[in-house]
């Protein structure tokens, strides 16, 4: 059976002589491995629609192992990302992190949608010449964090997170990690050592507008760069602790 899926394409990898294996996240199928036969050949058409970076519509035939290419339409081939080599290292360290996070569970329906019209969305504004670097964070940071959300990994930012009464209003709050917020009472007889990361009311807040909101929301917000580092610091230990292994942002 043949079918159509649009989807992004995040990594590519040769085998046999001519044929490559890619792996796409797809707006209707989630994260997919599939299979192009002869796109190494001088004459194939469908390599240019297939490159890492690309947005594509692709036709697929359903195989036994791996489904198919049949044929590409191209939406989108991010060719400002593609000039620099430095958004490239960028965009393909995001990349991995997602295809970690993805390795166990996929995400299909309605949070599949969203979560890939995230990604486009976040491609496109680090497509542009004069992106704002504050927004291109925050939309990327709300990528990651639905992403956490949806799979079932979030941390408690509504009560706390040991005895889950209400949070009182302060100006900092103290995230123990994967865990959640933990009111200063509870501090007191936790001891905790490590994995405790200091955050503002204001992240708080952002947080909770990643996770409530849709990601399209982020670019809306108004962050300064002392906040985006901290939204960064909490990603990095919270990503570490879910994938067993230090994350780069």
């Amino acid at each position: 059976m043949i079918y159509k899926t649009h989807a992004i394409i995040i990594s590519s990898n040769e085998v046999k002589e001519y044929d490559r294996f890619y792996g796409i996240l797809s707006a209707e199928h989630g994260k997919k491995d599939i299979i192009a036969k002869g796109v190494r050949k001088i004459t194939a058409k469908l390599a240019c629609g297939l490159e890492p970076i690309t947005y594509s519509e692709i036709f697929l035939a359903e195989g036994r192992a791996y489904d198919r290419v049949t044929g590409v339409i191209i939406h989108d081939q991010f060719t400002e990302i593609k000039k620099d080599l430095e958004k490239i290292k960028e965009v393909r360290k995001f990349f991995k992190i997602i295809d970690w996070l993805l390795r166990e569970k996929s995400l299909e329906g309605e949070e599949g949608r969203e979560f890939f019209d995230g990604l486009v969305f976040y491609l496109k504004l680090f497509d542009q010449k004069d992106s704002d670097n504050l927004k291109l964070q925050l939309v990327k940071f709300a990528v990651l964090w639905k992403l956490i959300y949806w799979l079932g990994f979030q941390p408690q930012i509504f009560c706390c997170a040991n005895c889950s009464e209400k949070l009182k209003e302060q100006d900092f709050y103290q995230m123990i990690l994967p865990s959640g917020i933990v009111c200063e009472d509870c501090l007191k007889t936790l001891r905790v050592v490590s994995q405790k990361q200091r955050t503002s009311k204001d992240v708080l807040k952002i947080l909770r507008i990643y996770y409530q909101k849709n990601i399209k929301t982020a670019f809306k917000l108004k962050i300064s760069s002392q906040q985006a580092n901290e939204i960064r610091r909490l990603t990095i230990v919270a990503l570490g602790n879910i994938l067993g292994r230090r994350v780069d942002l």
